[in-house]
């Protein structure tokens, strides 16, 4: 997942786009960088009833 982040990291510095926003549908560890953020989104993998127990 990392490298997906860093791709468009640079595709974005290169091209001179604005800042991305990388949807992840699985939680890893990944680290945001300087011009993409990243939402983590785990509402569809499990238990309806565990899901909202992730929540604050």
């Amino acid at each position: 997942m990392q490298e997906v982040i860093d791709y468009v990291l640079n595709l974005t510095s290169e091209k001179e786009l604005p800042d991305k926003v990388v949807i992840v549908h699985q939680l890893e560890a990944i680290q945001p960088t300087k011009n993409v953020e990243v939402l983590l989104n785990n509402d569809g993998h499990g238990i309806a009833a565990l899901k909202g127990l992730g929540y604050h």
